[in-house]
């Protein structure tokens, strides 16, 4: 007697695995954080299990009220976009190289 197998349907095997944060990739960071906000903020975060996004600032972004202001408002804009969570890491690209030598 032979049996066979019953295949359940693709998408009820599969299984979604998110990380625990995410990081823009060289590409999408050099779009900007606009860019970067967008494309996070459309991730099913019921599936995530509270992911954040991990995102890099150059501390020149953040001198002059206008600037600091400006960020203010992208951060509100990613949250009425349904973002979830965004740390940010301000270090200039000068200091992680100078990091890297030193490792």
């Amino acid at each position: 007697m032979v049996r066979s197998r019953v295949q359940r349907p693709a998408a009820e095997r599969q299984v979604f695995r998110y990380r625990k944060a995410f990081h823009p990739s060289k590409e999408a960071a050099e779009k900007g954080i606009a860019a970067v906000f967008g494309s996070v903020s459309k991730c099913d975060w019921d599936k995530t299990g509270g992911a954040l996004l991990n995102q890099k600032l150059s501390p020149d972004l953040l001198e002059g009220e206008e600037n600091v202001k400006k960020l203010a408002q992208a951060i509100r804009t990613f949250f009425m976009m349904g973002g979830h969570h965004v740390q940010f890491n301000v270090v200039s690209t000068e200091l992680l190289k100078e990091a890297q030598k030193k490792a």
